[in-house]
Protein backbone atom coordinates (compact mmCIF):
# COMPACT_ATOMS: atom_id res chain seq x y z
CA UNK A 1 0.00 0.00 0.00
CA UNK A 2 1.27 3.47 -0.90
CA UNK A 3 1.28 5.76 2.09
CA UNK A 4 -0.19 9.17 1.55
CA UNK A 5 -0.47 12.46 3.35
CA UNK A 6 -3.92 13.17 4.65
CA UNK A 7 -5.35 16.62 4.25
CA UNK A 8 -5.49 18.66 7.43
CA UNK A 9 -8.57 17.30 9.17
CA UNK A 10 -11.43 19.67 9.79
CA UNK A 11 -13.30 17.58 12.34
CA UNK A 12 -13.49 20.72 14.43
CA UNK A 13 -16.47 21.75 16.51
CA UNK A 14 -16.93 24.91 18.52
CA UNK A 15 -16.98 24.81 22.27
CA UNK A 16 -18.13 27.41 24.76
CA UNK A 17 -21.49 28.12 26.29
CA UNK A 18 -22.51 30.56 23.56
CA UNK A 19 -21.95 28.16 20.68
CA UNK A 20 -25.16 27.04 18.99
CA UNK A 21 -26.28 25.47 15.75
CA UNK A 22 -29.68 26.27 14.25
CA UNK A 23 -31.40 23.01 13.29
CA UNK A 24 -34.87 23.25 11.79
CA UNK A 25 -35.63 26.32 13.83
CA UNK A 26 -34.17 24.95 17.06
CA UNK A 27 -31.09 26.12 18.89
CA UNK A 28 -28.97 23.11 19.72
CA UNK A 29 -26.09 23.68 22.16
CA UNK A 30 -22.91 21.93 21.13
CA UNK A 31 -20.64 23.03 23.95
CA UNK A 32 -20.17 22.10 27.58
CA UNK A 33 -17.69 23.04 30.26
CA UNK A 34 -14.53 20.98 30.53
CA UNK A 35 -14.18 18.55 33.44
CA UNK A 36 -11.37 18.42 35.89
CA UNK A 37 -8.31 16.31 35.15
CA UNK A 38 -8.46 12.54 35.50
CA UNK A 39 -5.58 10.17 35.98
CA UNK A 40 -3.84 9.14 32.77
CA UNK A 41 -5.00 5.81 31.42
CA UNK A 42 -3.13 2.99 29.74
CA UNK A 43 -4.11 2.05 26.21
CA UNK A 44 -5.36 -1.55 26.11
CA UNK A 45 -5.79 -3.11 22.69
CA UNK A 46 -9.53 -3.71 22.13
CA UNK A 47 -10.79 -6.71 20.21
CA UNK A 48 -12.54 -6.25 16.88
CA UNK A 49 -15.75 -7.44 18.53
CA UNK A 50 -15.37 -4.68 21.14
CA UNK A 51 -14.77 -2.08 18.44
CA UNK A 52 -17.72 -3.27 16.34
CA UNK A 53 -20.00 -3.01 19.35
CA UNK A 54 -18.71 0.47 20.15
CA UNK A 55 -19.54 1.66 16.63
CA UNK A 56 -23.08 0.36 17.05
CA UNK A 57 -23.43 1.94 20.49
CA UNK A 58 -22.03 5.28 19.32
CA UNK A 59 -24.36 5.28 16.30
CA UNK A 60 -27.35 5.17 18.64
CA UNK A 61 -26.05 7.48 21.40
CA UNK A 62 -25.42 4.67 23.88
CA UNK A 63 -21.93 5.75 25.01
CA UNK A 64 -22.13 9.36 26.19
CA UNK A 65 -23.74 8.41 29.51
CA UNK A 66 -20.74 6.25 30.41
CA UNK A 67 -18.54 9.35 30.77
CA UNK A 68 -20.35 11.93 32.92
CA UNK A 69 -17.09 13.64 33.92
CA UNK A 70 -15.89 14.25 30.36
CA UNK A 71 -16.92 16.44 27.46
CA UNK A 72 -20.46 15.45 26.48
CA UNK A 73 -20.41 13.43 23.25
CA UNK A 74 -24.19 13.01 22.99
CA UNK A 75 -25.81 13.02 19.56
CA UNK A 76 -29.35 13.90 18.56
CA UNK A 77 -29.67 11.80 15.39
CA UNK A 78 -28.64 8.20 14.79
CA UNK A 79 -25.82 7.51 12.34
CA UNK A 80 -25.78 4.57 9.90
CA UNK A 81 -23.26 2.24 11.60
CA UNK A 82 -21.60 1.14 8.36
CA UNK A 83 -20.44 4.72 7.75
CA UNK A 84 -18.73 4.86 11.15
CA UNK A 85 -17.08 1.47 10.64
CA UNK A 86 -15.76 2.46 7.22
CA UNK A 87 -14.54 5.83 8.47
CA UNK A 88 -12.86 4.24 11.48
CA UNK A 89 -10.98 1.86 9.22
CA UNK A 90 -9.91 4.54 6.77
CA UNK A 91 -8.77 6.97 9.46
CA UNK A 92 -5.99 4.60 10.61
CA UNK A 93 -5.49 2.62 7.39
CA UNK A 94 -2.02 4.15 7.07
CA UNK A 95 -0.92 2.90 10.50
CA UNK A 96 1.93 0.37 10.77
CA UNK A 97 0.91 -2.83 9.00
CA UNK A 98 -1.85 -1.05 7.09
CA UNK A 99 -4.47 -1.93 9.71
CA UNK A 100 -7.50 0.19 10.37
CA UNK A 101 -9.48 0.37 13.60
CA UNK A 102 -6.29 1.13 15.52
CA UNK A 103 -6.57 2.85 18.90
CA UNK A 104 -3.19 1.83 20.28
CA UNK A 105 0.28 1.05 19.04
CA UNK A 106 1.74 -1.36 21.54
CA UNK A 107 0.66 -0.02 24.92
CA UNK A 108 0.70 3.62 23.79
CA UNK A 109 -2.10 5.62 22.16
CA UNK A 110 -1.89 5.76 18.39
CA UNK A 111 -1.58 9.24 16.90
CA UNK A 112 -0.92 10.72 13.50
CA UNK A 113 2.69 11.36 12.50
CA UNK A 114 2.37 15.02 13.46
CA UNK A 115 0.87 14.17 16.85
CA UNK A 116 -2.32 16.08 16.08
CA UNK A 117 -4.99 13.40 15.53
CA UNK A 118 -5.64 10.42 17.79
CA UNK A 119 -7.17 6.97 17.94
CA UNK A 120 -9.55 5.06 15.72
CA UNK A 121 -11.43 8.16 14.58
CA UNK A 122 -8.23 10.27 14.39
CA UNK A 123 -9.81 13.05 16.43
CA UNK A 124 -8.13 16.40 15.82
CA UNK A 125 -10.71 18.68 17.40
CA UNK A 126 -9.69 19.86 20.85
CA UNK A 127 -6.49 17.83 20.84
CA UNK A 128 -2.80 18.74 20.96
CA UNK A 129 -2.71 20.89 17.82
CA UNK A 130 -6.01 22.66 18.42
CA UNK A 131 -4.69 25.75 20.19
CA UNK A 132 -7.92 27.71 19.88
CA UNK A 133 -10.32 25.75 22.08
CA UNK A 134 -8.56 22.61 23.34
CA UNK A 135 -10.27 20.02 25.48
CA UNK A 136 -9.23 19.63 29.09
CA UNK A 137 -6.56 17.10 29.97
CA UNK A 138 -9.01 14.42 31.06
CA UNK A 139 -10.97 14.51 27.81
CA UNK A 140 -7.82 14.55 25.68
CA UNK A 141 -6.49 11.53 27.55
CA UNK A 142 -9.76 9.64 27.08
CA UNK A 143 -9.77 10.35 23.34
CA UNK A 144 -6.23 8.96 23.14
CA UNK A 145 -6.62 5.93 25.40
CA UNK A 146 -10.27 4.85 25.47
CA UNK A 147 -11.54 3.40 22.21
CA UNK A 148 -15.22 3.73 23.15
CA UNK A 149 -14.91 7.39 24.02
CA UNK A 150 -12.78 7.99 20.92
CA UNK A 151 -15.45 6.46 18.67
CA UNK A 152 -18.20 8.39 20.45
CA UNK A 153 -16.25 11.63 20.03
CA UNK A 154 -15.74 10.97 16.31
CA UNK A 155 -19.46 10.23 15.98
CA UNK A 156 -20.32 13.41 17.86
CA UNK A 157 -18.14 15.43 15.50
CA UNK A 158 -19.69 13.76 12.45
CA UNK A 159 -23.19 14.62 13.68
CA UNK A 160 -22.11 18.24 14.15
CA UNK A 161 -20.88 18.19 10.56
CA UNK A 162 -24.27 16.77 9.54
CA UNK A 163 -26.05 19.75 11.07
CA UNK A 164 -23.56 22.26 9.68
CA UNK A 165 -23.83 20.96 6.13
CA UNK A 166 -27.62 20.44 6.18
CA UNK A 167 -27.99 24.21 6.29
CA UNK A 168 -25.98 24.56 3.08
CA UNK A 169 -25.86 21.25 1.20
CA UNK A 170 -28.29 18.36 1.24
CA UNK A 171 -28.77 14.99 -0.43
CA UNK A 172 -32.35 14.02 -1.25
CA UNK A 173 -34.72 15.01 1.54
CA UNK A 174 -31.93 15.01 4.12
CA UNK A 175 -33.10 12.01 6.14
CA UNK A 176 -30.41 10.76 8.55
CA UNK A 177 -31.86 7.25 8.24
CA UNK A 178 -30.55 6.97 4.67
CA UNK A 179 -26.82 6.30 4.49
CA UNK A 180 -26.28 8.19 1.22
CA UNK A 181 -27.61 11.35 2.86
CA UNK A 182 -24.48 11.52 5.04
CA UNK A 183 -22.30 12.25 1.99
CA UNK A 184 -21.59 15.92 2.81
CA UNK A 185 -21.09 15.29 6.53
CA UNK A 186 -18.46 12.62 5.77
CA UNK A 187 -16.86 14.97 3.24
CA UNK A 188 -16.66 17.70 5.88
CA UNK A 189 -15.40 15.39 8.66
CA UNK A 190 -12.13 15.18 6.76
CA UNK A 191 -11.94 18.62 5.18
CA UNK A 192 -14.34 21.33 4.12
CA UNK A 193 -12.25 24.46 4.59
CA UNK A 194 -10.02 25.84 1.89
CA UNK A 195 -7.57 28.72 1.43
CA UNK A 196 -10.44 31.21 1.07
CA UNK A 197 -14.19 31.44 1.23
CA UNK A 198 -14.46 30.85 -2.49
CA UNK A 199 -12.73 27.49 -2.09
CA UNK A 200 -14.84 26.07 0.74
CA UNK A 201 -15.49 22.40 0.10
CA UNK A 202 -13.05 22.18 -2.79
CA UNK A 203 -10.58 19.95 -0.92
CA UNK A 204 -12.87 16.92 -1.27
CA UNK A 205 -14.86 17.95 -4.31
CA UNK A 206 -14.97 14.96 -6.69
CA UNK A 207 -14.15 17.36 -9.55
CA UNK A 208 -10.90 18.53 -7.95
CA UNK A 209 -8.10 17.55 -10.39
CA UNK A 210 -5.91 16.68 -7.41
CA UNK A 211 -7.73 13.35 -7.29
CA UNK A 212 -6.12 11.03 -9.83
CA UNK A 213 -7.93 7.89 -8.58
CA UNK A 214 -5.08 5.39 -8.70
CA UNK A 215 -6.77 2.50 -6.88
CA UNK A 216 -8.50 2.36 -3.53
CA UNK A 217 -6.06 -0.08 -1.94
CA UNK A 218 -2.98 1.17 -3.75
CA UNK A 219 -3.41 4.87 -3.03
CA UNK A 220 -6.65 5.79 -1.24
CA UNK A 221 -5.45 9.37 -0.89
CA UNK A 222 -5.89 9.78 -4.65
CA UNK A 223 -9.67 9.80 -4.09
CA UNK A 224 -11.91 12.21 -2.22
CA UNK A 225 -12.24 11.11 1.39
CA UNK A 226 -15.94 10.33 1.15
CA UNK A 227 -15.45 8.18 -1.95
CA UNK A 228 -13.04 5.94 -0.05
CA UNK A 229 -15.53 5.65 2.83
CA UNK A 230 -18.27 4.66 0.36
CA UNK A 231 -15.94 2.07 -1.20
CA UNK A 232 -15.02 0.62 2.19
CA UNK A 233 -18.70 0.34 3.15
CA UNK A 234 -19.19 -1.95 0.16
CA UNK A 235 -15.85 -3.73 0.56
CA UNK A 236 -15.42 -4.71 4.24
CA UNK A 237 -11.88 -5.19 5.47
CA UNK A 238 -10.65 -8.16 7.48
CA UNK A 239 -7.62 -9.20 9.49
CA UNK A 240 -5.30 -11.79 7.91
CA UNK A 241 -7.24 -15.05 7.78
CA UNK A 242 -10.27 -13.48 9.42
CA UNK A 243 -13.86 -12.75 8.47
CA UNK A 244 -15.10 -9.39 7.17
CA UNK A 245 -15.41 -6.92 10.02
CA UNK A 246 -18.72 -5.48 8.87
CA UNK A 247 -21.54 -6.35 6.55
CA UNK A 248 -21.20 -4.91 3.04
CA UNK A 249 -23.56 -2.07 2.17
CA UNK A 250 -23.05 -0.95 -1.47
CA UNK A 251 -23.62 2.77 -0.98
CA UNK A 252 -24.35 4.73 -4.14
CA UNK A 253 -22.13 7.68 -5.06
CA UNK A 254 -23.70 10.75 -6.63
CA UNK A 255 -22.43 11.63 -10.12
CA UNK A 256 -19.59 14.14 -10.33
CA UNK A 257 -21.82 16.33 -12.47
CA UNK A 258 -23.96 16.99 -9.38
CA UNK A 259 -21.25 19.20 -7.85
CA UNK A 260 -20.24 22.75 -8.76
CA UNK A 261 -16.82 23.56 -10.11
CA UNK A 262 -14.26 25.44 -8.07
CA UNK A 263 -15.49 28.87 -9.15
CA UNK A 264 -19.00 28.16 -7.88
CA UNK A 265 -18.27 26.33 -4.64
CA UNK A 266 -19.19 29.44 -2.66
CA UNK A 267 -22.71 29.53 -4.14
CA UNK A 268 -24.94 28.22 -1.37
CA UNK A 269 -27.23 26.57 -0.64
CA UNK A 270 -27.11 23.76 -3.16
CA UNK A 271 -28.40 20.23 -3.01
CA UNK A 272 -28.41 17.08 -5.09
CA UNK A 273 -30.98 14.42 -5.87
CA UNK A 274 -30.91 11.00 -4.26
CA UNK A 275 -28.28 8.78 -5.87
CA UNK A 276 -30.27 5.63 -6.53
CA UNK A 277 -30.55 3.13 -5.05
CA UNK A 278 -30.31 4.47 -1.52
CA UNK A 279 -29.77 2.29 1.53
CA UNK A 280 -31.05 2.03 5.06
CA UNK A 281 -28.21 0.64 7.15
CA UNK A 282 -29.95 -1.38 9.84
CA UNK A 283 -27.23 -4.04 10.14
CA UNK A 284 -25.91 -3.01 13.50
CA UNK A 285 -25.83 -5.99 15.84
CA UNK A 286 -25.27 -8.22 12.79
CA UNK A 287 -22.12 -6.23 12.04
CA UNK A 288 -19.69 -8.70 13.55
CA UNK A 289 -20.15 -12.07 15.26
CA UNK A 290 -23.00 -13.46 17.39
CA UNK A 291 -20.44 -13.10 20.17
CA UNK A 292 -21.38 -9.43 20.32
CA UNK A 293 -24.92 -10.30 21.30
CA UNK A 294 -23.91 -13.17 23.54
CA UNK A 295 -21.33 -11.35 25.60
CA UNK A 296 -22.49 -7.79 25.81
CA UNK A 297 -26.29 -7.97 26.03
CA UNK A 298 -26.84 -4.52 24.60
CA UNK A 299 -30.34 -3.69 23.42
CA UNK A 300 -30.50 -3.69 19.63
CA UNK A 301 -32.17 -1.74 16.83
CA UNK A 302 -32.63 1.22 19.15
CA UNK A 303 -34.19 3.69 19.30
CA UNK A 304 -37.42 1.99 18.18
CA UNK A 305 -39.87 2.84 20.96
CA UNK A 306 -42.63 4.39 18.85
CA UNK A 307 -44.23 4.28 15.42
CA UNK A 308 -42.10 7.25 14.40
CA UNK A 309 -38.92 5.45 15.47
CA UNK A 310 -39.87 2.05 14.04
CA UNK A 311 -36.77 0.20 12.86
CA UNK A 312 -36.95 -0.60 9.11
CA UNK A 313 -36.66 -4.30 8.34
CA UNK A 314 -36.98 -6.61 5.39
CA UNK A 315 -37.73 -10.30 5.30
CA UNK A 316 -35.35 -12.16 7.57
CA UNK A 317 -34.49 -12.81 11.20
CA UNK A 318 -33.80 -10.23 13.91
CA UNK A 319 -32.64 -10.84 17.49
CA UNK A 320 -33.35 -8.25 20.16
CA UNK A 321 -34.28 -7.79 23.81
CA UNK A 322 -37.14 -6.55 25.93
CA UNK A 323 -34.94 -4.36 28.13
CA UNK A 324 -37.62 -3.58 30.72
CA UNK A 325 -41.37 -3.93 31.05
CA UNK A 326 -41.95 -0.56 29.38
CA UNK A 327 -39.70 -1.37 26.40
CA UNK A 328 -41.79 -1.39 23.21
CA UNK A 329 -39.97 -2.56 20.07
CA UNK A 330 -41.47 -1.26 16.84
CA UNK A 331 -40.38 -2.46 13.40
CA UNK A 332 -41.45 -1.14 10.01
CA UNK A 333 -41.95 -3.32 6.93
CA UNK A 334 -42.77 -1.75 3.54
CA UNK A 335 -43.82 -4.27 0.86
CA UNK A 336 -43.92 -3.01 -2.72
CA UNK A 337 -46.57 -5.46 -3.91
CA UNK A 338 -49.48 -7.38 -2.44
CA UNK A 339 -48.99 -10.64 -0.60
CA UNK A 340 -49.30 -12.53 2.65
CA UNK A 341 -47.13 -11.40 5.56
CA UNK A 342 -46.08 -13.95 8.19
CA UNK A 343 -44.44 -12.90 11.46
CA UNK A 344 -43.09 -15.26 14.11
CA UNK A 345 -41.91 -14.30 17.58
CA UNK A 346 -39.62 -17.06 18.81
CA UNK A 347 -37.18 -17.80 21.64
CA UNK A 348 -39.21 -15.95 24.27
CA UNK A 349 -37.22 -16.44 27.49
CA UNK A 350 -38.55 -18.84 30.09
CA UNK A 351 -40.75 -17.19 32.69
CA UNK A 352 -41.55 -14.25 30.40
CA UNK A 353 -44.52 -13.51 28.20
CA UNK A 354 -44.09 -11.35 25.09
CA UNK A 355 -46.86 -10.46 22.63
CA UNK A 356 -46.90 -9.59 18.94
CA UNK A 357 -48.99 -6.97 17.10
CA UNK A 358 -49.38 -5.80 13.49
CA UNK A 359 -50.55 -2.31 12.50
CA UNK A 360 -51.29 -0.65 9.17
CA UNK A 361 -49.93 2.69 7.94
CA UNK A 362 -52.65 4.53 9.89
CA UNK A 363 -51.37 2.88 13.10
CA UNK A 364 -54.54 0.78 13.32
CA UNK A 365 -54.23 -2.68 14.85
CA UNK A 366 -55.02 -5.36 12.25
CA UNK A 367 -53.64 -8.55 13.82
CA UNK A 368 -52.32 -9.68 17.18
CA UNK A 369 -50.93 -12.81 18.83
CA UNK A 370 -51.09 -12.98 22.62
CA UNK A 371 -50.42 -16.55 23.69
CA UNK A 372 -49.82 -17.24 27.37
CA UNK A 373 -46.41 -17.76 28.93
CA UNK A 374 -43.37 -18.00 26.71
CA UNK A 375 -45.20 -19.73 23.88
CA UNK A 376 -44.12 -18.54 20.45
CA UNK A 377 -46.34 -15.98 18.77
CA UNK A 378 -47.45 -16.03 15.14
CA UNK A 379 -49.58 -13.78 12.99
CA UNK A 380 -50.31 -13.46 9.30
CA UNK A 381 -52.25 -11.05 7.18
CA UNK A 382 -52.87 -10.09 3.60
CA UNK A 383 -51.12 -6.80 2.83
CA UNK A 384 -51.04 -4.31 -0.02
CA UNK A 385 -48.12 -2.03 -0.94
CA UNK A 386 -47.42 0.42 1.87
CA UNK A 387 -46.04 0.59 5.38
CA UNK A 388 -46.83 -1.86 8.16
CA UNK A 389 -45.65 -1.86 11.75
CA UNK A 390 -44.78 -4.80 13.97
CA UNK A 391 -44.75 -4.34 17.73
CA UNK A 392 -43.11 -6.66 20.25
CA UNK A 393 -43.86 -5.87 23.88
CA UNK A 394 -43.95 -7.56 27.24
CA UNK A 395 -47.11 -8.87 28.85
CA UNK A 396 -45.01 -10.09 31.76
CA UNK A 397 -41.29 -9.86 32.54
CA UNK A 398 -38.22 -8.95 30.52
CA UNK A 399 -34.69 -10.24 29.91
CA UNK A 400 -31.43 -8.44 29.20
CA UNK A 401 -29.65 -11.78 28.92
CA UNK A 402 -31.75 -13.77 26.44
CA UNK A 403 -32.89 -12.21 23.16
CA UNK A 404 -36.15 -12.96 21.45
CA UNK A 405 -36.14 -13.74 17.74
CA UNK A 406 -38.40 -11.98 15.24
CA UNK A 407 -38.79 -13.78 11.93
CA UNK A 408 -40.53 -12.06 9.03
CA UNK A 409 -41.39 -13.58 5.70
CA UNK A 410 -44.07 -13.04 3.13
CA UNK A 411 -45.49 -14.69 0.05
CA UNK A 412 -46.34 -12.70 -3.05
CA UNK A 413 -49.86 -12.47 -4.38
CA UNK A 414 -49.23 -15.00 -7.12
CA UNK A 415 -48.42 -17.78 -4.65
CA UNK A 416 -50.24 -16.72 -1.48
CA UNK A 417 -51.77 -19.72 0.32
CA UNK A 418 -55.05 -18.01 1.00
CA UNK A 419 -57.09 -15.30 -0.74
CA UNK A 420 -57.21 -11.79 0.64
CA UNK A 421 -59.99 -11.21 3.20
Amino acid sequence: MVLYTRMKPSNYVCRGIASLVIVVGLLVPLCLAEPSSLAAQSCPWPSDADIALAFCDAAHNNIAGEYPALYDVSIDVSVPPVILKAMGWYETWDSPGGWGWRQCLGAAPYGSSDGCAWGIMQVWTGMDCDHVTPFGEATRQAVKSDYRYNIAMGTHILVNKWHERQAHQQVGNGSPDIAEHWYFAVWAYNSWEGPGAEYHGWNNNPNNPFFTRQGYTQNPGSYPYQEVVWWLAANPRSRPGGSPLWRAVPLTLPPNSAFPDQAHMHTEPWSIADPLPTHWDYYCRECYLPLVLKNYHTDTYEPNGSFAQAWPIETGTYDSYIWNTSDYDYYKFTPTRSGAIHVNLLNIPAGRNYDLYLYNSAYQLIRQSTNSGNQSEHLESWVSPGSYYILVKSASGYSRESPYRLHLYWISKATAPYPPP
